[in-house]
């Protein structure tokens, strides 16, 4: 090994253009990544300041309601499905194993719809009861139906880009899920202005939700169809390449039926999901907090106000999005290797990469934020405030890199899933505490602070696992004189 070493050491010194040539590979794959995801968040973008301007701070607030509902619904139906597609889908492009690829995908896709179904039913039947409870109102039981609806084509496009991604198929799965919905969303709303004025806009909400769940029946039509094409083609080629003995070999060790009970029992009876579950399943409530709050001490506008804020900024996170579609299969690939230093490097890459792309966002949110909410109109100045304290705490969320993401690829979701109930545990009192005194802002201020505790302690058990598994290699590698 330590010839090796000295070989490639010997190659980069003889020739740095090799290592130059690596790097910007690298460099390129973010940035590509990064720009297909740029184009994503310039049309959600131009979504929000549509609706801001058409439908005004309620609208915006009814639109935030149910876009992050819909979040939420679906991942509490996921079973940590979306993460499962992510691991196993990219362990098994490295044995080449299309076919195995699909019937996964496929038991996913069945599983994720059969949970859906089990879970929204009721939710459907009792939605003004819920809606009192979630909404802070019954007669916004309409919103709650609409999120419901919503949340099972969310969690199937998930499912399918997530699959994109961990084929190697990074920037057309990022490009799905973050351009043909707003895309397909814009396009609408330019139709319902031609059709209806802008009085009947402006109080016909529910029209823009239907136009949102009818773009979200589009967005998951042409996706499946990219992935039932690129399946296709993928087993095509492994037939063609001489892995037809292969893939039926390690196939024939699995039932092909689309529904088996050893495949469910498999799902459910791992520790594994469940942890990854809730972890998904904290995560979102933690990320969705002043939602959850927000209806029980401020107004719908005020909503609205916070809405814009909130998305703003969330915009940029976006970027993160971006780099665990490309880290993601890395940290799975060197984590079963044991190679330490590459799983280090690659954890820094990600914190290099998220802050270097969110200081632009940050500059502008803090600088010129008047510039930026007035274009949804005047109403939204008020969101100032809001704005430059989540721009901080999104900061140092960037600052931390892909560190909770990292602890479940690498198979620790036990420590994500810890570091999200201690800072739930904190921050949902203080929230109430400060919300029933302060409103919004005690809201916000609230919600940066629990940003801040959950990345540092992602960071720092990420950090530590990474050298608790350099420490059980260290004898072994000292035996082999290495």
């Amino acid at each position: 090994m330590i010839q090796t070493i000295s070989k490639t050491a010997l190659t980069f010194k003889n020739r740095p253009f090799l290592y130059l040539i690596s790097v910007s590979k690298k460099s390129r794959r973010v940035f590509f990544a990064l720009f297909y995801r740029g184009i994503g968040v310039l049309l959600q973008f131009s979504v929000n300041l549509v609706i801001g301007q058409l439908f005004g701070a309620r609208g915006m607030g009814i639109y935030h309601l149910y876009s992050s509902w819909m979040v939420i619904l679906s991942d509490i139906a996921s079973l940590g499905l979306p993460v499962l597609t992510m691991r196993r889908v990219a362990a098994l492009k490295q044995q080449q194993s299309a076919q195995q690829i699909k019937l996964l995908v496929n038991r996913y896709l069945f599983l994720a719809i059969l949970s859906c179904l089990i879970i929204y039913l009721p939710i459907m039947l009792m939605s003004s009861r819920i809606s009192d409870v979630l909404l802070g109102n019954s007669q916004n039981h309409y919103i709650l139906i609409y999120a419901v609806l919503a949340a099972v084509l969310f969690l199937i496009i998930r499912i399918v880009s997530e699959t994109l991604k961990a084929m190697g198929l990074t920037n057309l799965g990022i490009l799905a899920e973050s351009a043909i919905l707003p895309s397909a969303l814009i396009v609408s709303l330019i139709i319902l202005c031609a059709i209806l004025s802008h009085a009947s806009l402006s109080g016909g909400i529910e029209s823009l939700l239907a136009l949102h769940l009818l773009s979200l029946f589009f967005a998951l039509s042409l996706l499946y169809w990219w992935w039932q094409k690129k399946i296709q083609n993928e087993i095509k080629l492994e037939d063609k390449a001489g892995f037809l003995l292969i893939k039926n070999h390690q196939t024939s060790h699995f039932n092909q039926k689309l529904f088996s009970h050893n495949f469910v029992k498999a799902i459910f009876l791992k520790q594994s999901t469940w942890f990854i579950w809730s972890s998904m399943l904290l995560n979102v409530c933690f990320m969705n907090l002043p939602i959850l709050v927000l209806p029980h001490f401020a107004s719908t506008e005020e909503i609205g106000l916070f809405g814009v804020a909130f998305r703003l900024v969330m915009l940029s996170t976006t970027i993160l999005v971006s780099l665990s579609a490309l880290f993601g299969p890395r940290f799975v690939s060197y984590y079963q290797q044991k190679n330490i230093k590459k799983l280090k490097q690659e954890l820094h890459h990600s914190q290099w990469y998220s802050l270097a792309a969110y200081l632009p966002f940050f500059i502008i949110f803090t600088a010129f934020p008047e510039k930026i909410l007035i274009i949804f109109g005047e109403e939204f100045l008020a969101a100032k405030n809001i704005l430059f304290i989540l721009a901080i705490a999104q900061l140092i969320n960037s600052a931390a890199g892909l560190a909770g993401y990292f602890l479940i690829m690498i198979q620790h979701e036990k420590m994500e899933l810890l570091s999200l109930i201690i800072t739930l545990i904190i921050t949902f009192p203080i929230m109430i505490v400060l919300g029933n005194i302060y409103g919004i802002l005690g809201i916000t201020i609230t919600y940066a602070v629990g940003i801040t505790i959950k990345n540092v302690l992602s960071l720092t058990l990420a950090l530590y696992f990474i050298k608790q598994i350099h420490l059980q290699l260290l004898p072994a590698a000292t035996r082999n004189g290495e």
